[in-house]
This record gives C-alpha cells, sequence and structure tokens, in this order.
C-alpha cells in the first residue's frame, strides 16, 4: 500500500477486477490481440486503468447498441458501473489498429467527486 492511501472497498477492488478480466478476454476472444498492456495507477482518490492491445479494433459506438440489451459483464456493464460509481469509461478503436481502453474510477464511493 501506498503511503498515504487507504485500501480500496471490496466493491470497488472486486469492480476494478472483473473490469480487467472482461477487456483481456473481449481483447483475446474478439480481438484477437497478440499483445496487451495493463497499466494502473493511483492518484489520490481516483484509480486509472489503462488496457490496450494490437488487436482487430472496433466502432466503439456500434459495440455498445450492440451489447446494450446483454447481460454480462460487458462493455456497456463497465460502462453502467462506472457511471454509478462517479467514474468514466474510455475507449479509442480503430478497426485494423488496435484498442486502448481507459477507466477511471474513485477509490471511494462519492458521485459528486468527478474530476
Amino acid at each position: 500500500m501506498l503511503h498515504g492511501t487507504r485500501p480500496l472497498s471490496e466493491d470497488t477492488a472486486v469492480f476494478c477486477f472483473r473490469a480487467v478480466q472482461e477487456l483481456l478476454v473481449n481483447a483475446v476472444k474478439h480481438a484477437r490481440a497478440r499483445k496487451v498492456r495493463v497499466s494502473i495507477g493511483r492518484d489520490r482518490d481516483w484509480i486509472s486503468i489503462m488496457v490496450a492491445d494490437d488487436g482487430t479494433g472496433f466502432d466503439a459506438s456500434e459495440a455498445f447498441m450492440r451489447e446494450g440489451g446483454k447481460k454480462g459483464f460487458g462493455l456497456f456493464s463497465i460502462r453502467e458501473r462506472l457511471q454509478h460509481l462517479g467514474g468514466s469509461l474510455d475507449i479509442d478503436s480503430k478497426v485494423g489498429r488496435g484498442t486502448r481502453v481507459s477507466l477511471l474510477v474513485p477509490s471511494k464511493r462519492n458521485p459528486n467527486t468527478r474530476r
């Protein structure tokens, strides 16, 4: 644990784990990525997570429309849960050029402390 930082709540830790797990599965299963990089950092009350791959890429807006009615822990669910926690999701993807997904997660639940 970093000096001066509090441990994450169990809910936040589980969310981060599940989100990264889903993004890694997507990179291998759907994007057929050969390389995936995961970066995790913490700045005061925020956790930043970035998952980047060299896979096939996709149109993010189309994926959200297609996935909206499904159950599970896909991109749509990650985005919805992050919004509920007061965080954000950013996807940078281009067909044929890979994908970078960035999550900004509050380390404690407080929807009024958005960055």
